[in-house]
């Protein structure tokens, strides 16, 4: 759809020696060289959420098939997850990327500062992606606790793990302490939030909005995956565009090059 104004090769594609023809879509690296000629000569759009590139490309030289031109100066790969993202498509993509819910355990929670262990066996573990998690109390009783999920993924370094629920729904209680712990890995957790992952934290920043570790002094700000998405999704806004005289000769050079 995006490229349509490359050259197309013949290929025998069987024992039949049936040509069937297909676009030579290598052929396009060989314009990157060239790219630099042309980036001081561009303004730039601040876009509307539903200005795809080949509506942006109508708009600002009077054609569609100048939407190569759009993504290659912003460096777009993907025209539908490099470009901006409409509230109702942000919010899909939001939804399918982070799955299941989020359990954040504590950073220490063990008398001896270590983690990922019980205090009767204190080697370190960490949960595995694949193994099973049930639920238990302080006591160690699982009595009355139908938490029960799959992991599908661990992140040692902030502390959080991600499931899908198998069964039941893992609990916090003010003043009573709730563990998860894997079956294949042996690791134990404490619970100290659970949250839809699409809120689960993504990272955590200072007051001057830098990145920083989640047990820093002060506490920082935590940024959840929403937010962050939302966010990135926010910085396609702003693109830039080549001046028309200019997007005529890069036009005209890529179809040089492709005709070599």
């Amino acid at each position: 759809m995006y490229f349509n104004n490359f050259p197309t090769m013949d290929y025998d594609m069987d024992d039949t020696k049936t040509n069937i023809k297909v676009t030579d879509v290598f052929r396009r690296l060989a314009l990157r060289k060239n790219i630099g000629n042309f980036t001081t000569n561009y303004y730039e759009r601040v876009l509307n959420s539903y200005e795809r590139p080949e509506i942006v490309s109508h708009m600002e030289y009077g054609v569609v098939d100048r939407h190569w031109i759009m993504m290659m100066i912003n460096n777009v790969e993907d025209p539908y997850y490099d470009w901006i993202l409409d509230n109702e498509q942000i919010e899909k993509f939001i939804v399918n990327k982070y799955p299941g819910k989020t359990i954040v355990f504590p950073t220490t929670h063990l008398s001896d500062g270590s983690y990922g262990a019980v205090e009767s066996d204190p080697i370190e573990r960490f949960f595995v992606v694949g193994e099973t998690i049930t639920e238990y109390l302080s006591t160690g009783s699982s009595s009355g606790m139908n938490g029960l999920g799959v992991v599908t993924e661990f992140n040692p370094t902030e502390l959080d793990l991600t499931y899908s629920v198998t069964s039941g729904t893992f609990e916090t209680e003010e003043g009573i302490e709730h563990f998860v712990k894997g079956s294949d890995s042996g690791a134990v957790g404490k619970i100290s939030s659970i949250s839809d992952s699409i809120f689960a934290p993504h990272h955590y920043i200072n007051s001057d909005s830098d990145i920083v570790d989640r047990d820093v002094v002060p506490a920082p700000t935590v940024v959840n995956n929403f937010d962050y998405e939302m966010e990135e999704n926010e910085k396609k806004r702003t693109i830039n565009v080549l001046m028309e005289g200019f997007a005529s000769i890069l036009d005209s050079e890529l179809k040089v090059e492709l005709n070599r």
